[in-house]
């Protein structure tokens, strides 16, 4: 048998690997076990940096449109108190 890296879309990722499973052709190995505790969870947090830095771009462009529009735009900041 031949260890390989297999890249697959998130849409049909589930379905490409039950139907390799079910055909008993192959095998699978998780390679995360050779991972330390802060390296697993690391990449989960750049994945949800990233989300919100993408959120904030678009919030950006949506009050430079409504700006743009002569919509009024009004800033309301919470304060977290913890």
């Amino acid at each position: 048998m031949t260890l390989c890296q297999l890249f697959l879309q998130p849409e049909s990722a589930y379905s490409c690997l039950s139907e390799l499973g079910e055909l008993g052709l192959v095998q699978f190995k998780d390679v995360r076990c050779l991972l330390s505790l802060y390296s697993d969870y690391f990449p989960l947090f750049m994945i949800h940096l990233l989300t919100c830095e993408m959120m904030v771009m678009m919030m950006m462009a949506m009050m430079m449109m409504m700006m743009m529009m002569d919509v009024a735009v009004i800033f309301k900041m919470h304060q977290i108190i913890g």
